[in-house]
């Protein structure tokens, strides 16, 4: 697009957005309605799962279909609940407002930019575009360019269904994505890199814009003496391979007792071959990495550790088998750098306390999942409350995903505010006070002040102790 197209969809939806029509919830109904018809159509259905398998070389164990539910479960979800989330709500009073009418009211942010990646691209596109049409915001969203047959189905299904002036989705290049970041915007919504938001950040700094980042970094995995090893190990693969690692969610690193890392090797190859059929090292069922400069760096972390499994390349398909790496070398690209890829770094601890040692340094960027293996329920305690994380799963992997009364968020460098139901509500909303006064005039507030506001003082004082 150019600038001068750029500036005529901002203006169509800014002005759109002045016409009130938005904060229908008649309107906002409408739009979600029809969208849900639009994504349940079958055609159009089969072009966007064609189209992520051309980009990402998706087989049955990615279950994209799983990703398309739980958009379309989103959207029921405020199909069913937004005449309720719409409304005024009523808040307590305390002393001072006890003889007023006090409440809060959602009102729509204005226009939205959302920028989502590849990274569970579905999600990340779909569920934030739904939350913004229910909020009563207007809505523009770029897709990663990494995306490219997914880009061309989803603007062409979207675009040719919906007006412009209120949902639009638009191809845009980093410079033209910069120009419009340089207007208006009221939000901001990104998925991806830390880096990129913090380049986000700056422009919503330049008008106060709110902003989202549904970000990532490497989140842990911690296997406890007692834990069920074959059951955790199967599901570790799971959680570590689907999308060939390419989920900000993915397990990105595995700490294990010392005294068992072989068998959790053996296990975890055990899984692999088993989930993923290998066979004379046929790569054809392997997800694929989303572009060369990715597929670069992920070959290289091999020799940044003892590679026990993997490492096997269809160079021509951007295919990698699934890692597993123990010995990393000590701040390596591989310990430092979100892996984002088909490789599983293994750790090692002697005790509790030194597992505690070691994640009180892993943990201090706050990732956005943890996973915990284990019976012991007082040491999975300590865990849960000792760190920082955006959400956790205890005894499976990715399942914190699934249920959208969950909000989905980070915390610091792995991101900034929620989605997800009422939370991705809130998120896309403002909360307007209000208070309304009694027709009487409130003696108690102004002087001259009597004997019994006096003696009110006095009780304020002693309940609370002053």
């Amino acid at each position: 697009m150019t600038n001068q197209e750029i500036e005529h969809v901002y203006n169509l939806q800014a002005n759109f957005y002045k016409t009130q029509k938005t904060k229908s919830l008649c309107f906002r109904l409408d739009v979600l309605q029809k969208l849900k018809q639009v994504l349940t159509d079958k055609n159009n259905f089969s072009s966007i799962i064609k189209s992520l398998n051309q980009d990402l070389g998706l087989f049955e164990f990615d279950n994209i279909e799983s990703e398309y539910e739980f958009c379309l479960s989103e959207l029921d979800y405020f199909l069913k609940n937004l005449h309720t989330l719409v409304m005024p709500k009523k808040v307590k009073n305390n002393m001072s407002t006890m003889f007023y009418k006090t409440y809060k009211i959602y009102e729509p942010l204005g226009l939205t930019y959302i920028m989502s990646s590849y990274n569970l691209p579905l999600r990340f596109t779909l569920v934030p575009m739904i939350e913004s049409i229910a909020a009563g915001n207007v809505t523009i969203i770029r897709i990663s360019d990494s995306l490219v047959n997914f880009k061309k189905s989803f603007s062409d299904i979207i675009n040719s269904n919906f007006d412009k002036e209120y949902l639009f989705v638009a191809s845009l290049t980093k410079e033209e994505s910069n120009f419009l970041l340089n207007k208006k915007i009221d939000h901001i919504v990104y998925s991806g890199s830390q880096s990129v938001a913090k380049q986000i950040m700056h422009f919503a700094s330049l008008n106060l814009s709110k902003f989202t980042f549904l970000l990532s970094d490497k989140s842990p995995c911690v296997l406890l003496e007692d834990a069920d090893i074959d059951l955790a190990c199967e599901k570790i693969v799971k959680g570590k391979f689907l999308f060939s690692g390419q989920t900000s969610v993915s397990v990105d690193n595995l700490y294990v007792k010392n005294s068992q890392l072989e068998l959790v090797k053996t296990k975890l190859k055990e899984h692999i071959f088993k989930l993923f059929d290998i066979k004379n090292n046929d790569l054809s069922k392997y997800s694929k990495v989303v572009n060369q400069k990715h597929f670069d760096r992920l070959k290289n972390y091999f020799l940044q550790g003892k590679s026990y499994t993997g490492g096997n390349l269809d160079i021509n398909e951007l295919r990698l088998q699934q890692g597993i790496i123990s010995d990393v070398n000590f701040k390596s690209k591989l310990d430092i750098e979100e892996i984002f890829g088909p490789i599983l770094p293994i750790y090692t601890y002697k005790s509790f306390s030194d597992l505690l040692t070691k994640l009180d340094v892993r943990m201090e960027n706050k990732p956005i999942a943890f996973y915990i293996f284990g019976k012991n329920l007082k040491n999975i305690e300590i865990l849960l409350n000792r760190y920082s994380f955006g959400g956790a799963c205890v005894n499976d992997t990715l399942i914190q995903l699934s249920n959208n009364n969950l909000p989905y968020n980070g915390v610091k460098n792995s991101g900034i505010n929620s989605i997800n139901g009422i939370y991705g509500f809130e998120t896309f909303s403002h909360i307007k006070s209000v208070a309304i006064a009694p027709n009487k005039v409130n003696k108690l507030r102004f002087p001259p002040f009597t004997d019994e506001i006096k003696d009110i003082d006095r009780i304020v004082k002693f309940f609370y102790k002053i």
